[in-house]
């Protein structure tokens, strides 16, 4: 996967008039700031989208909120995330819209077929596709024309998708260094619902999708692990190992680099050295 794109229906409601809710705005600039900041993945636009002429979307000045949120936060993100698209060109007015799922509001069939037309001249046959809350239910949407079939695999809020899809495309998580949980800041909103609601199952749920997203990748489960059925990672720098404590909802970290992975401490769900519990090596280990 090398690219996303944007659905209309982040700008227009299911009438296809431009949706004017602050809500949905607020929506549209965290998945730019998203995008910006974090993911690895180019936009991929045709010249004559709607998001590339959002000029013309400016609210009116009468709504000064909707006027003063779009210029002060919407325009400079969008500026900075053009700056690095990949701009399609080509246009051909007898191409026209492969066969879409129809489980999938389009609020706009000429900027689907834009966006169709962009995959079928870069043949991406996966992308990643935001999309509005009209379509948030929806998983996967796949266009088919005669030449090939294209999967877009659809996520509304990028701060609570649970999926994997774009886990390996997060920028921090391929320059984490020393770091042990270089992506913390987007997974805020998993860390308050594990918490809040202090389970095992929460742990265990949301404890996987934080430590896969700083890039730490589940080890298959394995005799020698000192504990056998617990979710166990693997970092991507190959530095450390990591263990779910389920009962806590915490990690328990270790060296992957030195013989018999030694202790390092826990931490926990927010990234922070855990310092007022009496854990020591002697208790806490990877390997039998």
């Amino acid at each position: 996967m090398t690219h996303f794109v944007l659905s209309p229906c982040l700008l227009k409601n299911e009438d296809g008039e431009f949706n004017k809710s602050i809500d949905a705005l607020n929506n549209y600039y965290k998945i730019l700031c998203f995008a910006n900041e974090w993911l690895t993945l180019k936009l991929l636009i045709h010249e004559n989208s709607l998001f590339n002429n959002l000029f013309g979307y400016m609210p009116p000045l009468e709504e000064q909120t909707l006027a003063s949120f779009f210029q002060a936060n919407i325009m400079p993100q969008w500026k900075t995330l053009i700056e690095s698209s990949d701009i399609i060109f080509q246009f051909n007015d007898n191409d026209k819209i492969g066969i879409i799922d129809n489980k999938y509001k389009c609020v706009d069939e000429t900027e689907c077929n834009l966006i169709y037309l962009c995959l079928e001249y870069t043949k991406d046959t996966d992308v990643l596709m935001f999309v509005g809350e009209i379509n948030s239910n929806e998983s996967k949407v796949s266009i088919a024309s005669a030449n090939h079939n294209h999967f877009l695999h659809i996520v509304s809020n990028p701060f609570m998708e649970e999926t994997d899809i774009f886990d390996n495309y997060l920028n921090c998580a391929e320059s984490c260094e020393d770091m042990l949980f270089p992506c913390i800041d987007i997974c805020r909103e998993f860390v308050c619902l594990a918490y809040e609601k202090k389970e095992r199952s929460s742990y265990v749920r949301y404890g996987d999708i934080i430590a896969r997203r700083n890039g730490f990748k589940k080890l298959p489960y394995n005799a020698n692990h000192y504990k056998e059925k617990v979710p166990s990672y693997r970092s991507c720098n190959g530095k450390f190992y990591i263990s779910l404590d389920e009962l806590h909802g915490t990690f328990e970290v270790f060296d992957a680099t030195k013989r018999n992975a030694p202790y390092i401490g826990e931490y926990s769900f927010n990234g922070e050295h855990v310092k007022n519990k009496t854990s020591t090596a002697e208790t806490h280990k990877f390997f039998k």
